[in-house]
């Protein structure tokens, strides 16, 4: 069984409300502090980084950014990493698990579309949104999803996403666990992510 091996790395990746706050603070803390200088000093400042509002801000799908944005990109890193992991082509069944107010108010905020197409392999920058509500019409209606775009399984709503409004993860309390099995039921791996 594959464990949470990259935990540390998709954690980074998919928890980019936090990094944006504390790169604006950070941001704000240094631009007082070659400011103040300026004022008081006569030596040249030093070079800083150039950073753009696009840096700091994502337009996503939906109409809740922080609940699409990050669980399409997690869904797109689980499978990835199944790729680099040469398992995905073992997976007979995901399950989805959604906590705190991912479970609570994902639905209404699209966080299952997010996921399931982050799963089939798109991306929230790249993605066509025209698209979405067809395919995850389809995904429903055919209960099939395509993993990484080429490896189909069996997907059941009902079934396969389970929402623990309830319960929270020790790490955040708005997170996500996916978990592949394969055809016998065994756990191939399961990862925890957080918007």
């Amino acid at each position: 069984m594959y464990s949470a091996v990259r935990y540390a790395r998709t954690c980074r990746r998919v928890s980019f409300n936090a990094f944006s706050v504390k790169l604006k603070t950070s941001l704000n803390s240094s631009l007082g502090v070659l400011q103040k200088r300026a004022l008081s000093s006569s030596e040249p400042l030093a070079e800083h980084a150039v950073i753009s509002t696009f840096d700091l801000f994502s337009i996503g799908v939906g109409p809740s950014s922080s609940h699409t944005v990050g669980p399409m990109r997690a869904g797109k890193i689980f499978i990835t990493d199944l790729k680099e992991m040469k398992v995905l082509d073992k997976v007979d069944m995901v399950k989805i698990t959604l906590y705190g107010s991912l479970a609570a108010t994902g639905k209404g905020h699209h966080t299952p579309q997010a996921i399931l197409l982050g799963l089939e392999g798109s991306d929230p920058e790249t993605i066509d949104t025209g698209t979405i509500p067809s395919r995850y019409a389809n995904i429903l209606e055919n209960k099939l999803l395509h993993l990484a775009g080429h490896h189909s399984i069996h997907f059941n709503m009902d079934r396969d996403m389970l929402w623990r409004f309830d319960q929270v993860l020790k790490t955040h309390p708005n997170g996500m666990r996916f978990t592949a099995f394969d055809a016998e039921g065994e756990i191939i791996a399961t990862n925890e992510y957080f918007r």
